[in-house]
């Protein structure tokens, strides 16, 4: 049987007719169409989606990468818009191809990509590809400390959504690079082979590709070939190696990586949310690793330049291969780009995040493949490797080590040659190298920036380093904390205990700047960070007088910067002296002082939110620098922290001191500003309640002070999501990544001992099966994208195949349901039927009545009987296990109940609301997200549904509390009291605003003593019972005729009207729709039972359900004498869904009104009964819900 979730490669188009040519046309297939459309909107619903928008193919779970459409020639930088390649078409027309299609499926009828796994595999790459193999078998052996070994030709792994770079792996080998790096031929078969395989071995699914002169040759003459003639003639092999890969690049995109590359860990990381993914060095960027999606006009200019050194000096063998060819050259054309794409003049980390004609370009820092040293410096090399030996986690945090970088500069071969020996002396044998177990991954703080929280390095010894940002790795040149218990980050306020710390107590005045050392000491504070270091004397005068510090950040460029005028902004060489002068201040502080040389708005990424005590604020004094740093770092400091600074002077001040040659004024952008310190701290004091002390007897230069408190650390929530099912944790994960300035301290509470709510996935990973117990799929719209990405899961996305098809049982016999809008063939409804439907599409019907009408009414009154009983009924009772002749169409169906409305018919209403979108066209879709999936598919994660919820509730972190059931609630003053049983005994919490994701009925009850008229609404909204039945059975069970040519069960799943005699009210083919659901040989069959027309399923025993379900199924699906079924599981709701019966959004409108006017206004309602009940709907009112409650708090006073 195919592998279930595989994508199905779609046949080119058929070609187009002669111009002119009409085919004849029947009469009646315009009237089905609209019946078909309107049934399809009906179905899909898609009502308030833009029709006839083109959307962005992404391949099926399982599918290859393929890449987009080459070009017939590179276009000139900025030569297309948006970072797409433009061609002309002999009609004139233009095509483009934007980089972010990178991830069409096989089906895409556009020019075919270059063909990576067969062509380039010649004769001399399959030599090779055998021994990286091999090599990599063995790196499973000695680097079990990364990941356990898994599959290497893992072509059925199913590819993740989520990057727009292609998961393609390419590797370079030009025969004679030995001789040109003076190896010997033993260290490059023992050495750079088996260092490559780590790559294989690290990216299991992975595409790989080596490519030799022969096949590299290949892709420049067939796809470049203006460019022929330039790479044959280049003399020196190394120019040739270089300028390939940017073709490769270009043409394919994937994950360039040198030979000489070690990959510790999978790469995908650190390649997320990009469009071109570089590795930093001291000097710039290097070439030897490079990620990239196809088609970026980076790789043009970069290719363009080389042309033009070619055209200078044709066989480019003048050895300048940096300059012409290498990392030199990719470095000045970041430089031109515009914006520039900059390092710091002295040559710092050069690492940051970019925006470049619509896309993202990420360079990241030293440490993430480019191993932290500088290129000639052996004794470097040999310390890095003596603590790996050691366990010391200098490696441990890359994601692999570039071994032979610039080994061909002249004098290194000794001392590279050196560190090779060194290595394969501590690891050459598997019982040698240190094992690094996993560790724990911290609680994320409670309000941290986009991303919620980046990867922890795991240190054997407990230690922990600063946490990786967005980009990837600390920098380079920081130093670890030895011995510390990982004070680095304090996770969120409250967490563990009912409410956050006591508020601080006001700041005594300070004489002079000296005294804020022992202060410290009194308050037993233990983290802080100085900004703006310079030699280190105020640093090391507060650490000798706070001897309770566990960790010292220091930060400092230590670098000469432009737009500068103070006396601090000395040459690099004198800065260079400033920090050998810190770094020996600080040796007796070792294991405490962490250097950060970087700017420090970067460097604040890599300390926690919520982490800091105190911060020195002393960088750069221009009002803009000041405020950037403000801005920075308010977040890393804990409630009760203190915040102070130098310098608390005007630029007006400063320039009246006798013999000032300083100007505060200028700021880094060129523009002025003459408030310098004095103006920016006062204005962020200002925004942030912040009450500030200056030293009085420093009149010269006055430090200022002032303790995070009031508003800050009242003992008081923003607010109190109660529910963390995925309505909650999605309103609570929007707060914090949206609304983080109102929402500051959020908290979500948990009657049960998990979150997810109804979402349960069960797994019995023994017998290879998964299976859910609750919600089965979602339709992956934009919301549920962005809430993927937000909790670092977008790479586990699984999609379906969006041609499966629906089928309902009509007249003994499984029918598909309509597609599309030109699906005219099915035989599900006559052809009276569809007629009938069409008519009433285009308005001849009766008109919109004045009550508010159920489902049934609306359906048959617009489109007639055979939609209403052969697609609607059964598709109310399958979804939301209700019943048509109660559910309201106004409540359940609102998008397409408003076309009839906007436009006086369905297409009416379709037709005015494309015209209102063409006018008010909808903002830009998120580059971050991944691809929009095309067609009707449905989505799930690898490990199930489970994942999105626990996600988020680990990037939360201590915010989320299970086991808390909430009692009662109270209105004190302008705040509102919870209480709550909790295994730790009764608690209270105090908050500002409360946001119920609860079941309505839990909600009633909440409620019920102060707004009793809320209550009695609530509890009148119907839950009825519905049972989730999961059977097993041999794929010998099924009907022939219910497979496909290779014998798949092919579709989404069948839903059953009632009037076929058939009880169970659908189902799901698990089996079909996602991998790795069911062992082979075997089908895995959902089928719910139950709901508002059939309450009798809570009576029900499991044998019973079972017994009905599989009678069922052999009326339609299974051969007469198919075996018994396996009970995989059985579970019954009670109270299922939500009914969005007649009259359900005033009962829930009312009830919010009843809240609102007994005074609690800051209580507000969430949850399935108000957003719907459909998984999807639910994360996407997440968002909405998390709009309403920051408006809420910017409306209502905070606590003092």
């Amino acid at each position: 049987m195919k592998e279930a979730g595989k994508g199905h490669g779609g046949a080119p188009p058929p070609p187009p007719p002669p111009p002119g040519h009409r085919r004849p046309r029947p009469w009646w297939p315009g009237i089905a169409v609209a019946s078909l459309l309107a049934a399809w909107l009906l179905l899909s619903g898609r009502a308030g989606q833009p029709l006839g928008q083109p959307a962005v193919q992404v391949r099926a779970a399982g599918a290859g990468t393929q890449a987009a459409p080459l070009p017939a020639a590179l276009a000139p930088l900025g030569g297309g818009s948006e970072g797409a390649s433009s061609s002309s078409s002999k009609d004139g027309s233009s095509s483009s191809s934007s980089s972010s299609s990178s991830n069409s499926s096989g089906g895409n009828a556009a020019t075919p990509a270059y063909d990576v796994s067969s062509e380039l595999r010649t004769e001399a790459a399959r030599q090779l590809v055998p021994e990286l193999q091999q090599s990599a078998a063995r790196a499973a052996l000695y680097h079990r400390w990364a990941f356990s070994p898994a599959a290497l030709n893992a072509t059925g792994v199913p590819q993740a959504q989520g990057l727009r770079i292609p998961r393609i792996l390419h590797h370079v080998y030009f025969p004679g690079v030995e001789a040109y790096f003076k190896l010997t031929e033993d260290l490059r078969s023992n050495t750079r082979l088996r260092w490559g395989g780590t790559c294989l071995f690290q990216h299991p699914g992975w595409q790989h590709v080596f490519w030799d002169m022969e096949a590299a040759t290949k892709l420049i003459a067939t796809h470049y070939p203006q460019y022929a003639e330039m790479f044959k003639s280049m003399n020196n092999i190394i120019n040739q190696a270089n300028t390939v890969r940017y073709f490769i690049m270009h043409a394919i995109g994937g994950l360039y990586l040198d030979l000489d590359v070690e990959c510790f860990r999978n790469a995908e990381q650190f390649l997320a949310d990009a469009d071109v993914v570089l590795q930093g060095t001291p000097h710039g960027v290097t070439n030897g690793i490079l990620a990239s999606a196809p088609g970026h006009p980076i790789w043009e200019e970069v290719i363009r330049r080389i042309h033009d050194n070619w055209k200078r000096s044709p066989k480019m063998d003048t050895g300048a291969q940096g300059q012409l060819t290498g990392p030199i050259l990719m470095t000045n054309t970041l430089r031109s780009l515009d914006p520039p794409i900059n390092t710091v003049p002295d040559g710092g980390p050069y690492a940051g995040r970019h925006r470049l004609l619509n896309s993202t370009v990420v360079v990241q820092p030293r440490g993430t493949f480019f191993v932290p040293c500088q290129y000639n410096q052996a004794d470097c090399h040999r310390k890095l490797v003596a603590e790996r030996a050691l366990g010391v986690a200098s490696l441990a945090q890359l994601a692999g080590y570039h071994r032979y970088s610039a080994s061909w500069m002249g004098g290194n071969e000794a001392g590279i040659h050196s560190f090779v020996g060194l290595h394969a002396a501590m690891c050459g044998k598997p019982q040698q190298c240190p094992q690094i177990q996993p560790c724990a991954q911290p609680k994320c703080p409670a309000c941290p920036a986009q991303p919620l929280c980046a990867p922890q390095p795991c240190m054997p010894t407990g230690e922990q380093q600063p946490p990786v940002s967005g980009a990837g790795a600390a920098a380079g040149n920081s130093t670890s904390a030895s011995g510390s218990s990982g004070g680095g980050g304090s996770g969120s306020e409250g967490g563990g205990s009912s409410s956050p710390p006591p508020r601080p107590k006001p700041l005594s005045a300070l004489r002079v700047r000296g005294e804020l050392g022992p202060l410290l000491e009194r308050e037993k504070l233990q983290v802080g960070a100085e900004l703006g270091v310079k030699a280190g004397a105020f640093s090391e005068q507060l650490l000798r007088a706070w001897p309770s510090c566990s960790r010292m950040y220091l930060v400092d460029v230590w670098g000469q910067q432009a737009n500068y005028k103070d006396v601090a902004n000395v040459a690099d060489s004198e800065q260079e002296a400033f920090y050998q002068q810190a770094r020996k201040r600080m040796e007796p502080f070792k294991g405490k002082a962490i250097f950060l040389r970087n700017l420090t708005v970067d460097a604040a990424t890599l300390i926690p939110d919520n982490s800091l005590d105190f911060i020195y604020v002393d960088a750069r004094h221009d009002y803009c620098g000041v405020k950037q740093d403000l801005e920075a770092y308010w977040p890393k400091l804990k409630s009760g922290g203190i915040l102070a600074g130098h310098d608390y002077l005007d630029a007006a001040e400063v320039a009246a001191r006798p013999g000032n040659t300083q100007d505060w004024s200028l700021c880094a952008d060129g523009s002025r500003h003459a408030g310098a310190v004095k103006g920016a701290v006062d204005e962020f004091a200002a925004a942030h309640g912040l009450s500030v002390l200056v030293t009085y007897n420093e009149p010269a230069f006055p430090t200022w002070a002032g303790a995070k408190a009031a508003g800050s650390d009242s003992g008081v929530y923003d607010v109190v999501v109660v529910g963390a099912g995925i309505s909650g944790l999605t309103t609570a994960q929007a707060l914090v990544t949206q609304h983080c300035s109102e929402a500051q301290r959020v908290l979500v509470t948990e009657a049960r001992d998990r979150v997810g709510g109804n979402i349960t996935t069960v797994s019995n990973d023994e017998e290879g099966l998964l299976w859910e117990e609750g919600p089965n799929s979602f339709q992956p719209n934009d919301f549920i994208l962005q809430a993927a990405v937000d909790a670092g899961v977008a790479d586990q996305l699984v999609l379906g195949d969006p041609t499966a098809p629906r089928f309902v049982y009509w007249d003994k016999k499984l029918r598909p349901t309509p597609s599309g809008p030109d699906a005219l063939t099915f035989d599900l409804m006559s052809i009276g039927g569809k007629i009938r439907a069409g008519l009433g599409a285009l308005g001849f019907k009766a008109p919109l009545p004045e009550y508010e009408e159920s489902v049934e009414q609306y359906v048959r009154r617009n489109l007639g009987e055979e939609v209403f009983e052969r697609l609607i009924e059964p598709f109310c009772s399958g979804v939301y296990a209700g019943d048509p002749k109660k559910l309201s169409m106004k409540a359940a169906f609102g998008k397409v109940y408003d076309l009839e409305k906007k436009g006086g018919s369905i297409i009416g209403g379709v037709i005015k609301l494309i015209q209102e979108r063409k006018a008010n066209p909808p903002p830009e879709r998120n580059p971050a997200l991944p691809p929009k999936p095309k067609g009707q598919t449905v989505g799930s994660f690898r490990r199930g549904l489970k994942t999105l919820p626990e996600a988020i509730a680990a990037k939360l972190g201590d915010a989320v509390h299970c086991n808390w059931a909430l009692k009662g609630i109270e209105k004190e003053g302008s705040l509102y009291k919870l209480s709550y049983d909790t295994p730790a005994g009764p608690k209270e919490v105090r908050t500002r605003s409360v946001a119920l994701t609860v079941p309505a009925y839990v909600a009633a009850d909440l409620v019920a003593d102060k707004v009793p008229a809320a209550a009695e609404a609530l509890k009148s909204l119907d839950y009825p019972p519905v049972g989730a039945i999961t059977l097993a059975y041999p794929e010998s069970a099924l009907r022939a005729d219910r497979l496909d040519a290779n014998g798949n069960l092919p579709g989404f799943g069948q839903l059953h009207p009632r009037s076929q005699g058939i009880t169970t009210l659908g189902t799901i083919y698990s089996s079909s729709l996602f991998p790795n659901r069911v062992p082979k040989g075997q089908v895995l069959l959902l089928s719910y039972f139950g709901g508002a027309q059939n309450r009798a399923v809570k009576d029900m025993s499991d044998d019973e359900l079972v017994a009905q379900v599989d009678k069922d199924l052999r009326q339609m699906l299974l051969r007469p004498d198919a075996p018994a079924p396996r009970k995989v599981a059985v579970r019954v709701w009670p109270r299922a869904i939500p009914q969005f019966n007649v009259g359900h959004l005033e009962t829930v409108e009312g009830a919010q009104r009843g809240i609102k006017a007994a005074g609690w206004d800051g209580v507000l309602l969430g949850g399935n009964y108000v957003a719907g009940v459909a998984l999807g709907k639910c994360i996407e009112y997440g968002f909405t819900f998390a709009d309403q409650v920051a408006k809420q708090l910017k409306a209502s006073p905070k606590s003092a």
